[in-house]
């Protein structure tokens, strides 16, 4: 559902605006052309229906999400008002998944892991919340809630026990802090600040979480399997298998891939277990081939490219959005 939300409001608010003014929105028609046409080719291959339609929403989700980001920023368009909707959108969503992941984790799991894809979209509202707090000026209201969505927010990342979302998390803390160094030139006080911050936020998630863990042994074990490098782990074995068995895939379909609904069945301890693939980028390779995945590839990078550019030539909300773009790719 937040992903048809999410779909929703880049459709209504800036496909009826689309501008065909340079080659990045042709690149962007070209993915979205080439989409489709995997589509069809998964129809014809007789794929799964169901499967094939919960796959174009994510993949048209990409180019959607990319011609957002960089068409809200054209020079003739005020974009602070669809801006501020995003970055409220995001805090609430955040607020919806702690919610519902505090009350499974309470009264349904008793304590043990709340397994869920939203548990990915905090980070999102983590990076809103602190962009906020650092680049937009606040009275101290204000300063205080966004202060306390972001500690509820590393809260709800740590509770979910998701070993490569804490990782995430952590690259894209360590990206928002050189972000905001470089543009402060490196100044004492704020480097000293900044130190502080990290320091004071780390010991006070730390100590509410051990003050709210029902079963401490859970999150201790997540922590040494990371630690280990994940040896000896079971998902660790299962996704090594199954990238084995999508790199096969990927080499009998190398240019144009297998097309939209394909589906990969990696037999582990006598089970089948179905398209466990924890890797996007093998999935498109496996999914569109080399020619998509270069057209994503071109579309990440000129995004990049386009985002540094805000980051060092403007401020305001065309600034906030893309430092909150570039440190959730970054991590993601």
């Amino acid at each position: 559902e937040i992903t048809v939300a999410i779909l929703l409001i880049f459709l209504f608010s800036f496909l009826s605006k689309m501008e065909f003014d340079n080659s990045y929105n042709f690149l962007w028609l070209i993915f979205c052309l080439y989409i489709v046409f995997q589509i069809f080719r998964g129809i014809q291959a007789g794929y799964n229906g169901k499967y094939i339609l919960d796959e174009s929403v994510k993949y048209l989700l990409y180019p959607l999400g990319f011609y957002f980001t960089l068409t809200a920023f054209t020079t003739h368009r005020d974009n602070s008002k669809s801006v501020k909707v995003i970055i409220r959108f995001n805090l609430i969503m955040g607020l919806v998944i702690i919610a519902q992941m505090l009350f499974y984790y309470f009264f349904i799991t008793n304590g043990n892991r709340v397994i869920t894809r939203q548990a990915n979209l905090l980070l999102l509202s983590l990076m809103t919340s602190l962009s906020l707090l650092v680049y937009l000026k606040q009275d101290l209201n204000k300063k205080v809630i966004l202060i306390l969505l972001s500690l509820l927010y590393v809260l709800g990342i740590l509770i979910f026990m998701q070993r490569s979302l804490w990782i995430a998390t952590l690259v894209s803390l360590f990206s928002f802090v050189i972000i905001y160094l470089v543009k402060s030139k490196f100044q004492t006080n704020k480097v000293i600040i900044i130190i502080i911050i990290i320091v004071t936020s780390f010991f006070l998630v730390s100590s509410l979480y051990k003050s709210l863990t029902q079963y401490n042994a859970m999150i201790e074990s997540r922590v040494s399997e990371v630690q280990e490098e994940g040896s000896g782990t079971l998902s660790i074995a299962m996704r090594l298998l199954s990238f084995n068995d999508v790199l096969r895939k990927i080499e009998k379909n190398l240019i144009f891939g297998a097309g939209v609904g394909d589906e990969l069945v990696t037999s582990y301890l006598s089970k089948p277990v179905i398209n466990i693939v924890d890797n996007s980028y093998l999935v498109v390779l496996w999914k569109f081939g080399f020619f998509g995945f270069s057209l994503l590839a071109l579309i990440f990078g000129i995004a990049i490219y386009q985002m540094i550019y805000l980051v060092k030539k403007t401020d305001g909300y065309s600034q906030l959005l893309a430092i909150i773009f570039l440190t959730n790719l970054l991590g993601q």
